[in-house]
């Protein structure tokens, strides 16, 4: 996981062709993963399978349970931002392919899905949790009932029904055209039968 997303990173970062509108949601993508994969898993491979104890102290518990969440949030809207970057590629490629502006969208959509991955992952900080959350020796996930609902809805809910919807948008448009294709190759055939030789 971590080797391969330092891959991707390096790739886009060294090779200037690599530097496209939707390597930019790629590279998005890439960095929350590597982020995940260096500073999430491994206190959640020792807590599981070396020491079933917390025992790194109250804070770190906390910045580490919200650094979960935020990076894994920003994973997937990340996905669901790729998704909106082949959603405008294909049904505005005149649009999409003027790269100043079609980068400079790119950005601000990066920018918004960061800012979406913190806003979802900050109400614990500022006390919305359930009481008692942690124990000395535990460090477990928020299990207020509103912070669920409300970080599942931003996190994975609204996100996946977005990619449900522009994906399925993306398949009628490639069908549309698909089927106006075949009808001008079959107007075409016709006109090359009806001229005399």
């Amino acid at each position: 996981m971590v080797a391969g997303n330092m891959l991707v990173i390096a790739a886009v970062v060294t090779t200037r062709r690599l530097r496209t509108v939707t390597n930019c949601f790629v590279m998005s993508l890439a960095v929350a993963d590597w982020l995940v994969g260096m500073f999430v898993m491994p206190p959640k491979v020792f807590l599981y399978f070396v020491d079933n104890e917390w025992r790194f102290g109250r804070i770190i518990c906390e910045l580490w349970i919200s650094l979960d969440i935020l990076l894994c949030t920003a994973s997937i809207l990340s996905l669901c931002a790729i998704s909106i970057d082949r959603y405008l590629a294909i049904t505005r490629p005149l649009a999409y392919s003027r790269r100043r502006r079609s980068k400079r969208l790119a950005l601000s959509m990066i920018s918004c899905v960061w800012i979406a991955a913190v806003v979802i992952t900050s109400p614990p900080i500022f006390g919305w949790y359930e009481e008692n959350r942690n124990t000395e020796n535990r460090c477990d996930y928020n299990e207020n009932t509103g912070y669920v609902v409300y970080s599942a809805l931003g996190s994975f809910f609204l996100p996946l029904f977005v990619m449900l919807y522009v994906y399925a948008r993306i398949a009628c448009v490639i069908t549309r055209r698909q089927r106006s294709i075949q009808k001008l190759h079959s107007r075409g055939d016709r006109i090359i039968q009806c001229v005399p030789a």
